[in-house]
């Protein structure tokens, strides 16, 4: 058995880690699914993918207990293959693969079925129509490279995802404990991601992380897609040892550039960043001192995506959902 620190908040334990395999991958179950065993997948989408599967196979027979199917920028399949026929299919509603990026992914075996997070976010539930201890291989096929996979025997002992207490408390710059919901920790860097509830007036957002050493610039952009083209609401672009460069993307083009006065991001440096969202425009702290406000170009209820990209690690993302400023200045 091998630890995987996977964030500064815990550290699973992953057995029977299977790194880099080849593609398409066939493996054996080491031990019978059940309840409170987690699969944990990490790779990545190339540039061209398309789509790719990943089955949960039972017994000696071609049944499939769970296929789990994305079709980049489209759809995500979810079905099961019985005696010789494939199933009712059914999708989840957000595909959080995108072209290129990097993704962390974990399946939670549950008596009820599959429970699937992606990058840290509840993405889906499958309910089973074959029974988990009946599966005894895993495939892996199409569109994707796989850095390790591997099994997490006792879930519900890990505090990886805090999303299953719902609520976690993060120390703040001021001493001031934050109630963040929905957190995503340790995600793969560029990150997209649904904002659980969308945007609304007195929300913050919280990212924590570093600068990497040899950075020249990250952005953190507020999205109404998750694709390349989509409209960007807030593009907040810091470019060391340069300018804070803050923006919008409209009609597929650049609007009028905005700067902040000061640049408090340094190589190698670790940071707390707050985006407060009020009815003018994002507020923008950075470990503990106010930076800037960029107005709304574009209306809150069309933001449904977060982005986050460049040269910096994150070690985690969340969400204040009762925002007050006094709360963090006193």
């Amino acid at each position: 058995m091998s630890g995987l620190e996977s964030s500064s908040y815990a550290k699973l334990q992953i057995s029977h880690a299977v790194s880099k395999p080849a593609i398409p991958y066939v493996g054996t179950v080491s031990s019978a699914l059940k309840p409170d065993t987690a699969v944990c997948f990490q790779g990545v989408v190339p540039d061209n993918g398309n789509k790719f599967t990943i089955n949960f196979k039972a017994g000696s027979s071609n049944d499939i207990a769970f296929h789990f199917n994305p079709h980049i920028g489209q759809k995500l399949a979810l079905n099961s293959y019985i005696n010789g026929q494939w199933q009712s299919e059914e999708s989840a509603s957000v595909n959080p693969f995108t072209k290129g990026a990097a993704f962390n992914m974990f399946v939670i075996i549950t008596a009820e079925g599959y429970e699937v997070y992606v990058n840290g976010v509840k993405h889906c539930m499958f309910k089973h129509r074959l029974p988990a201890e009946n599966v005894s291989q895993f495939e892996i096929t199409g569109d994707v490279f796989i850095h390790m996979l591997g099994f997490i025997e006792k879930w519900s002992s890990t505090s990886f995802f805090m999303e299953k207490q719902q609520i976690v408390k993060v120390e703040s710059t001021s001493s001031v404990q934050l109630q963040m919901s929905d957190p995503v920790t340790n995600p793969a860097i560029p990150y997209v991601g649904k904002i659980p509830e969308g945007l609304k007036p007195n929300m913050a957002v919280c990212i924590q992380g570093t600068v990497l050493a040899q950075a020249n610039d990250f952005a953190v952009n507020f999205k109404t897609g998750p694709s390349n083209g989509d409209d960007v609401a807030f593009h907040f672009n810091p470019r060391i040892n340069r300018k804070t460069a803050l923006n919008s993307f409209q009609k597929r083009g650049w609007q009028r550039e905005e700067t902040a006065s000061v640049t408090p991001f340094t190589k190698g440096a670790a940071f707390s960043l707050l985006m407060a969202v009020t009815a003018e425009g994002y507020e923008v702290n950075v470990n503990g001192t106010e930076l800037c406000t960029f107005k709304h170009r574009i209306p809150l209820e069309n933001v449904s995506v977060l982005n986050i990209r460049g040269d910096v690690s994150i070690n985690i993302i969340g969400f204040i959902r009762d925002w007050r400023k006094e709360r963090f200045s006193q």
